[in-house]
């Protein structure tokens, strides 16, 4: 019975010494990589950043994006629309007309100042208003 209860044991002493040493080797590389672990880590942290500080905003880029859509696809569709008509009616960039020459060009404003200067000083013109004070020691 000493065979027997030998080869039972053997193969379990053999997988326990190769599981802790295998545990060992193991805890090895995990505390020999811990330092690239952390650095790796804070990197991550660092890149995630702008992302984390973008989150907080997230409502107004829902908006944001929402208009630039919306404005996307409404000047596309107007654009498109005038580039349809002038299609269908034939109109052309091109077909720009000179003014004809025989237009009188538009007459200046008239100059009331200059009308004033020419009456000479003190003399007001006979659209101008005057009126009265109402502090005057008459009115009371």
């Amino acid at each position: 019975m000493d065979w027997l209860s030998a080869l039972a044991y053997g193969p379990v002493f053999l997988f326990s010494v190769f599981s802790a040493l295998f545990v060992y080797v193991l805890n090895l590389i995990r505390f020999l990589a811990l330092p690239f672990l952390y650095v790796g880590h804070g990197l991550l942290h660092l890149a995630l950043l702008p992302l984390r500080i973008l989150a907080k905003f997230e409502i107004f880029l829902y908006f944001v994006t929402g208009a630039l859509l919306t404005g996307a696809t409404v000047g596309l569709l107007v654009y498109w629309t005038g580039a349809s008509l002038s299609h269908v009616l034939r109109i052309s960039e091109d077909d720009s007309r000179p003014p004809p020459d025989d237009v009188e060009p538009p007459k200046p404003p008239y100059d009331y100042l200059a009308e004033w200067k020419a009456m000479g000083d003190g003399q007001l013109l006979s659209t101008a208003i005057v009126e009265e004070e109402e502090t005057s020691q008459d009115s009371t």
